[in-house]
């Protein structure tokens, strides 16, 4: 067979792929999963600000973002109100010890730490935690 061949037939598949009304479809399916999935994805999240921090949030108690992490939602945190991350994470991006943060009822590093899933409509509660009392 000589390379004329061959190249007339890798010609042939590659037009097949493009205009064959199978292959059509299943790319038009694959973009409509693809593009679902990613809508899905990105979703609302509700972080709730503790009063300490709410001067870096312009004294919102509540700031909306999109993420599927805790880890993106400190990031979309970060992107809105610059600084605030600093006061939660330390230079590495871990969250700093005295920092403990709630996804519902749970605490964080008893699930996932920072790679902890969110879905659309969690609520994520920043508690930094207080030292001190009576002696």
């Amino acid at each position: 067979m000589t390379q004329r061949g061959v190249s007339s037939r890798v010609a042939d598949s590659t037009h097949c792929s493009t205009h064959c009304p199978v292959a059509t479809l299943a790319r038009a399916r694959l973009g409509t999963i693809i593009r679902a999935r990613s809508e899905e994805s990105v979703m609302a999240i509700n972080i709730r600000i503790p009063s300490v921090l709410r001067n870096l949030t312009a004294g919102k108690e509540t700031i909306e973002v999109s993420a599927t992490t805790v880890d993106e939602a400190l990031a979309a945190i970060e992107a809105a109100h610059p600084g605030i991350k600093a006061r939660l994470c330390d230079e590495t991006g871990k969250l700093r010890r005295f920092v403990n943060v709630f996804v519902g009822e749970e605490d964080i590093r008893f699930l996932d730490g920072q790679k902890t899933a969110l879905k659309s409509g969690d609520l994520v509660d920043i508690v930094p935690a207080i030292a001190g009392g009576a002696r």
